[in-house]
């Protein structure tokens, strides 16, 4: 029973030791992350406004060109009845 207990307690310790190291290198993984994302963050911030410039650009056009297609479309009425 003493050489179980004993051989549990070496392994677990074996397992176990370069835990905090392995915990720091993590940590520090982890604030480069955050570092990065931060500043991914204000990048996509000072982006942000051209893209909203744009997708209001692009509406205007699409609006612009349904009413040029409705107005084009539009035949005189008497084309239509047969009536030159």
């Amino acid at each position: 029973m003493t050489k179980t207990l004993i051989y549990v307690e070496r392994r677990i310790h074996r397992i176990l030791y370069p835990a905090p190291e392995y915990i720091i290198i993590e940590q520090q993984g982890i604030q480069r992350l955050r570092a990065y994302y931060q500043i991914l963050g204000l990048q996509i911030e000072s982006v942000q406004p051209f893209f909203i410039l744009f997708s209001l650009g692009v509406r205007f056009w699409r609006r612009q060109s349904k009413h040029q297609k409705i107005s084009s479309r539009s035949f005189p009425l008497s084309l239509l009845q047969g009536r030159f």
